[in-house]
């Protein structure tokens, strides 16, 4: 017979699903860093490392904090994100990508509360974790056979007199866009792992983009020179530049 320690030992609470979750975001944000050399994803892949390690330090409740509060702040962007890339027919990788990681950081937020609840007492609530686990694997089951039939919406044309501006690592591909008249046609695409916008607060211009789409904005301006930013907020330091209608 197994002694109370190997049972322990093997038993599935909700500290185990914790650490699977925070590893199972580490194995997304690792495809990020070598798929699209996206140094945000770095930047949190070693903050999750380091809650890993803090959860395994003394009662491990600075680590229950680092990730789950890292899990929620992913949790928000990600899954408006998927649902939106979803509504607009988006292509595969901008609906999995975001859709995994907001059903697994949710998962963590829950588990990482569950965890503080239980910190006296592992065993407490073993049979709801199972289930929350089993939710989660059903979930991304979900999320991978809704990418593959999601009908795609009907993608326009770029045309030679569009401006095309890309955001990556928490830049804008430009910092400096000319439009040659008052009619201005601009395709943003965004490569990093959260939302951005493409603003302009003088002419009322507010695209705003999920993570892995395409977006387009079509609008009326006079000459002149306008600042546009990102207005996610944090975001305008790196993120920001301006249009000269001519």
């Amino acid at each position: 017979m197994e002694t109370a320690a190997q049972l322990k030992s093997t038993s599935f609470n909700w500290r185990t699903l914790l650490h699977l979750a925070v590893a199972g975001n580490l194995v997304i944000l690792v495809y990020m860093i070598f798929a699209r050399g996206d140094v945000l994803a770095l930047a949190l892949g070693v903050v999750f490392l380091v809650g890993l390690g803090l959860l395994h330090f003394r009662s491990g409740v600075l680590g229950i904090l680092v990730t789950g509060l890292l899990s929620m702040d992913i949790a928000i962007w990600t899954v408006s994100g998927a649902v939106s890339n979803f509504l607009n027919g988006e292509k595969l990788s901008a609906l999995i990508l975001p859709g995994y990681l907001g059903v697994v950081s949710l998962t963590a937020v829950v588990a990482a509360a569950a965890t503080w609840l239980t910190r006296k007492d592992h065993e407490r609530g073993e049979r709801s974790a199972q289930r929350l686990g089993q939710i989660t694997l059903a979930l991304l089951l979900v999320i991978t056979i809704s990418g593959l039939l999601v009908r795609r919406r009907p993608v326009e044309a770029i045309q030679p007199t569009d401006i095309q501006l890309t955001t990556e690592n928490m830049k804008f591909s430009q910092n400096e866009l000319i439009s040659e008249n008052g009619q201005v046609s601009l395709h943003l695409a965004n490569k990093d792992l959260w939302w951005h916008t493409f603003t302009i607060d003088e002419l009322g211009v507010d695209l705003k983009v999920p993570m892995g789409a395409e977006r387009e904005v079509k609008f009326s301006a006079p000459a002149g020179t306008y600042q546009y930013y990102c207005s996610i907020p944090g975001h305008e330091a790196t993120m920001h530049g301006t249009l000269t209608i001519k």
